[in-house]
């Protein structure tokens, strides 16, 4: 799809065409088709993935819950999860929405973000550290 919408050898009716034929795969509302026309009229396809993310945002302050990733060298158990969403919810003072990923490079220890921020209590974020200072002097 970003091939089409960035490729000028597509015209703007085909573009609209493919975001028309992807919007109903979806069961995207008629007024998405014409947002996607303005996008494609304005030549602002390009940015539909930051405009999907502002969207989700304000979704998430309309009802009250921020989006917060997980990311684990281990997968957590569902009592684990749970605290962490307990303890989350008490720190944000919101509802928090997570997502849980697994990484096994991680080796040990939790990769929390929210928004922008990261906190980061692996045990690779340490040890790289720990080379980047060791190597430094």
């Amino acid at each position: 799809m970003k091939h089409v919408l960035a490729s000028p050898a597509f015209s703007s009716q085909e573009k609209v065409g493919v975001l028309t034929a992807l919007s109903g795969r979806l069961g995207c509302p008629p007024t998405v088709n014409g947002f996607f026309a303005q996008l494609v009229k304005k030549n602002r396809a390009g940015f539909i993935p930051e405009i999907a993310d502002a969207f989700a945002l304000l979704a998430d302050q309309a009802k009250g819950a921020r989006q917060v990733t997980v990311a684990s060298a281990a997968v957590l158990s569902p009592a684990e999860q749970e605290s962490l969403r307990s303890r989350l919810r008490d720190l944000l003072h919101t509802d928090v929405d997570l997502s849980f990923q697994t990484e096994p490079r991680l080796l040990s220890g939790l990769r929390i973000r929210i928004g922008s921020t990261v906190i980061d209590s692996t045990v690779g974020s340490r040890l790289t550290a720990m080379r980047a200072l060791l190597t430094k002097e």
